[in-house]
């Protein structure tokens, strides 16, 4: 990540928003003043004489961690609709499974060989 990182930058990096962040950090500090303010290259100059270096880096820490924060919201998200669809609870976030049948004896061992492979 960039010097000026936040540390909620760095854990999101650590916990797999890793396409982002590699793609941000190929970016020059000129490019990524366009990403950041929405501009063509033709407009950064604007931009460096109107803001100063602190905002600028200010502007584009901001603008990187609100980015990665609403892709995390939805990874968090999408985790949660996928452990309520596959059973489990909205307590802890593990999904509950139950038991698989356990023979006891030889004759429901048999029985359960003869329901899979008739």
């Amino acid at each position: 990540m960039s010097a000026g990182a936040s540390d909620a930058d760095k854990r999101g990096a650590s916990e797999g928003l890793t396409v982002f962040r590699e793609w941000y950090e190929k970016l020059s500090f000129e490019e990524q003043i366009c990403w950041s303010f929405d501009v063509v290259p033709s407009q950064v100059l604007r931009i460096y004489w109107t803001f100063t270096y602190a905002d600028l880096r200010y502007k584009l820490r901001i603008k990187s961690g609100e980015f990665m924060i609403g892709h995390h919201q939805q990874f968090e998200a999408l985790v949660k609709v996928i452990n309520q669809a596959l059973g489990g609870g909205k307590g802890n976030g593990t999904p509950t499974t139950k038991r698989a049948f356990e023979p006891q004896t030889a004759a429901q061992m048999e029985a359960a060989f003869a329901s899979v492979f008739g």
